[in-house]
């Protein structure tokens, strides 16, 4: 499975934020264990590259507006008759954005066994101060946020690598801006650029797949040097929508994608809420290469 489906799969498609109810005083005071799931998220998709996914997704509300959320995934993808499974989890911990700062951290894991995985940790820093120079806020935020990645594979010692296991680091740097337009509108933009070991460049050699699993070397020739991407988001009492698009360049293959995505959310009851997912990922290098569609349909029970 490549790294640009992967990561559509697990990250921009299928699970969604929910916004955290906050804690009386009362509460943030006297509860001090862990309170009844806030929120439970079931999710599956499919592309039209054969690829089907399941996850699901756990947060759990602490004391003074904290939160800790869970997931896990599951993605296969079948290619030459072949069945490849991906694994994937995630844990995060942080504030919801209600103060004028608040702050995320997570560690992420996916990879396909016995052949290659991947972690990344990452922190997230959010401002939307009341007040900028002295002017109130019209509705701005800015996030910073860092992530290091390991990437990591078994290799028979061969010209390329001299040794038995490999790992190579790469290094995203993310700045998004929120302006929240007059309600219920929200614009959102945001940039990342990555910087990349030396290996990963080493992976792309007619050689390599003699000693390292294709799947490896997929993922590492996708990997993204830099990402920018637009949405546009609508959120009434029971409905919500966002509009999307995406461009990422390779760092390895220079290869450009360009994706477009539509969101749809329902709230049924004051707990139960589906949401729909449609993406459209097309090559700008080749356009004879077919556009690859997914779908995902979400439900979510909230327990508050």
């Amino acid at each position: 499975m490549t790294k640009t489906t992967r990561l559509a799969t697990r990250l921009g498609l299928f699970l969604t934020s929910f916004t955290a109810v906050p804690l009386t005083a009362t509460a943030a005071i006297e509860d001090v264990t862990f309170r009844l799931p806030s929120t439970l998220t079931v999710s599956a998709s499919q592309s039209s590259t054969e690829t089907k996914s399941l996850a699901a997704g756990l947060r759990l509300m602490l004391p003074r507006n904290y939160w800790l959320e869970l997931a896990a995934d599951r993605a296969s993808e079948t290619a030459d008759d072949l069945e490849t499974s991906t694994l994937g989890s995630s844990i995060a911990f942080g504030t919801d954005p209600i103060e004028d700062f608040s702050f995320d951290i997570g560690l992420d894991g996916f990879g396909v066994s016995d052949q290659y995985s991947v972690r990344e940790g990452r922190i997230r820093l959010t401002a939307m101060p009341a007040t900028v120079f002295g002017w109130k806020n019209p509705g701005l935020e800015v996030a910073l946020e860092y992530r290091q990645a390991g990437f990591e594979f078994a290799n028979s010692p061969n010209p390329i690598f001299s040794t038995s296991s490999v790992k190579l680091d790469a290094r995203t740097l993310r700045t998004e801006f929120g302006f929240y337009m007059i309600s219920p509108w929200t614009l959102r933009a945001f940039f990342e650029r990555v910087s990349h070991d030396q290996g990963f460049q080493d992976l792309n050699r007619p050689l390599a797949p003699l000693f390292v699993p294709e799947t490896a070397i997929s993922t590492a020739i996708s990997w993204p040097r830099d990402e920018d991407g637009l949405s546009l988001s609508y959120s009434a009492r029971k409905w919500g929508a966002r509009v999307a698009a995406s461009r990422k360049v390779a760092a390895v293959t220079l290869d450009k994608t360009f994706t477009a995505s539509l969101g749809v959310d329902y709230r049924w009851t004051r707990k139960l809420s589906t949401a729909f997912r449609y993406s459209n990922a097309k090559s700008e290098n080749d356009s004879t290469l077919p556009a690859i569609d997914s779908f995902g349909l979400e439900f979510a029970f909230s327990f508050y």
